[in-house]
């Protein structure tokens, strides 16, 4: 540490046999030993400690693979006595194996200084989907992260090993990345360690880091005058100044094939519905008759789940435009919403349109209508979710609409799928629908009013 402290993480046992970690910190001034005065991770394994430094001041964060099925991220005060609860935007994120299930191994960790921007570098071995003859070996894989958004930059281990624990060793000013791996030989259990380069994976981390940079410059000075070296405005991203501290995905101009792409190179959404009944437009789709929409998931992405924050708590800010009035008699058509990964695919919450021009919010358990807001065709409007461990509350142009505390037992078994956009595909009732869905943004935060009334003025209309 910056003081000279030298701290250690460390694994013990409860007297029930519970592997738990904490730490031991060595301090120059007081010229002694101490343990961490608090325990965390029950049921971790093998932690590995980063130091991490920003604007407001050190703290300590500790990675272990934990009997869940994932590794936990935990931080702390600089002299690792007090630790504090998960660091929720990334703990979870990593999967001990592909079903994320049982224990996994060490990872590895290290931060360092790119471009001016703290990140921290993680190497965990990614398993596939399908076991061959042989078994399962693990690819080793690296990633970046700057405590919020998640990007994989790719595998690192040789094709053909199994590789298991890992360590990061970043030098020469952060200009030299190398890792070194256990490759396990046989099922003896011997191993070999393997050292790689990773140069060319460098690059690609500056390329990345110096992407969200950019992209969070332009859209805080957007219609300001200054755009960096992003035209957002001119892109038709913004019409003001976007609030970018916790933004970790934006959706908006930018589309592969059946993918609606992240900006911020994070998870891209899956566009679904035949050609001709979903059309791209500046910065989004125009989706038309049932079965057309975008499906960003949370849930379902295997071993890695980059948006594992939005279990607890996110906010999912998007411009619509309804093109139609839907038929008389016709049901509620699905807006935008938030559906759960159980065996009933349960909305969370969400917001639908009806032949009444009446914007609902609706829930699990949906109850009477008459918190609602009024649309008009053809006309723009920017709706909010919100959610938090314990309620969830949604906007129409910065106006709250409703909000009520949600059945949080429903999180004990599982977990979000997904969120939808400009329709569900799983709601067979639905039927027509013809919206325009733009500039879709995920927080992994509860935005206050001010932030809100900051995003509704700078929508583009």
């Amino acid at each position: 540490m910056r003081d000279g402290s030298l701290v250690f993480p460390m694994q013990a046992k409860e007297n029930d046999g519970t592997n738990v970690l904490l730490s031991m910190s060595f301090t120059p001034s007081k010229k002694n030993w101490e343990l961490s005065s608090t325990t965390n991770g029950n049921g971790c394994r093998d932690p590995t400690l980063v130091r991490w430094e920003d604007l407001y001041g050190e703290e300590l964060f500790m990675m272990a693979h934990c009997a869940g099925g994932y590794y936990d991220v935990y931080r702390s005060t600089s002299d690792g006595i007090h630790w504090y609860e998960h660091l929720k935007p990334i703990t979870r994120v990593w999967g001990n194996s592909h079903k994320r299930t049982g224990y996994g191994v060490q990872s590895g960790s290290t931060t360092a200084t790119i471009g001016g921007k703290e990140v921290m570098l993680v190497t965990a071995p990614v398993y596939p989907k399908e076991e061959k003859n042989n078994g399962v070996n693990g690819r080793l894989h690296l990633w970046v992260t700057d405590g919020g958004r998640v990007y994989d930059v790719g595998p690192v281990s040789r094709e053909n090993d199994d590789a298991a624990a890992s360590s990061l060793l970043m030098q020469s000013g952060n200009e030299k990345l190398s890792v070194l791996y256990e490759n396990k030989k046989g099922s003896d259990g011997s191993y070999n360690l393997v050292a790689v380069n990773l140069r060319v994976q460098l690059e690609r981390i500056k390329e990345v880091v110096k992407k969200w940079k950019d992209l969070d410059s332009a859209l805080q000075s957007c219609g300001s005058g200054s755009s960096g070296t992003v035209d957002t405005r001119g892109k038709g991203m913004c019409n003001g100044r976007v609030p970018t501290k916790r933004l970790v995905g934006f959706l908006s101009g930018n589309f592969s094939e059946n993918e609606w792409r992240d900006e911020y190179l994070g998870v891209n959404a899956i566009v679904h519905g035949p050609a001709e009944k979903r059309r791209r437009v500046p910065n989004g789709l125009t989706f038309k008759g049932s079965g057309a929409w975008a499906e960003w998931r949370v849930g379902d992405m295997g071993q890695t789940v980059p948006y594992y924050f939005a279990n607890s708590m996110f906010t999912l800010v998007a411009t619509v435009s309804i093109h139609e009035v839907p038929k008389e008699g016709s049901g509620p058509i699905p807006l935008i919403g938030v559906r759960m990964n159980d065996t009933s695919s349960t909305v969370l919450f969400g917001l639908s349109y009806t032949h009444e021009k009446k914007l609902l919010a609706i829930g699990e358990n949906p109850g009477d209508e008459d918190d609602f807001f009024e649309w008009e065709p053809n006309t723009t409007y920017q709706v909010v979710l919100r959610m938090t461990d314990e309620e969830w509350t949604v906007f129409v142009d910065a106006d709250e609409i409703e909000c009520k505390k949600y059945n949080g037992h429903l999180f004990d078994s599982y977990r979000i799928s997904h969120f939808y956009i400009g329709g569900d595909g799983k709601d067979k009732s639905a039927t027509g629908g013809h919206v325009t869905v733009t500039n879709v943004l995920l927080y992994n935060d509860d935005l206050f009013s001010n932030d809100l009334s900051k995003l509704n003025a700078g929508k583009v209309t």
